[in-house]
């Protein structure tokens, strides 16, 4: 069996409207980190990777995009990756939620890009 992990800072570089208020809420300082967290497991027959994200939650059409971004950097299918996430409400929204304000797109596309880095860190750790 061979497992590789990894974690990436998805912690935004400027101020930003945190997610999941019923109020507006903006990044004042970084008090703690944000991270994407991956763990990939290949027993031989099958592989599996985890993913953990400090992020409130994900949109499904997310979420299949970040499965679909990660299967194929994996070779593996979909159905193999597991995303979760921490439920925090200090951090970024990648979709329009609570509040229903605009989404910063570029920091949006970032973010998902650097998960799908975190996964491909984890499979090449492995």
């Amino acid at each position: 069996m061979r497992v590789g992990a990894a974690q990436i800072d998805i912690t935004p570089d400027r101020e930003v409207m945190l997610a999941g208020s019923f109020e507006i809420r903006k990044t004042a300082k970084v008090l703690s980190p944000l991270y994407a967290g991956a763990v990939a497991i290949d027993d031989g027959m099958s592989q599996l990777v985890f993913v953990s994200l400090d992020l409130m939650f994900l949109s499904d059409s997310i979420m299949a995009e970040l499965r679909k971004g990660i299967a194929q950097a994996a070779d593996i299918l979909p159905e193999q990756v597991i995303i979760s996430c921490t439920h925090t409400h200090n951090a970024q929204g990648l979709f329009e939620c609570l509040p229903p304000l605009p989404v910063d797109e570029e920091l949006a596309t970032w973010t998902k890009a650097q998960i799908v880095l975190a996964a491909r860190q984890a499979l090449e750790n492995r």
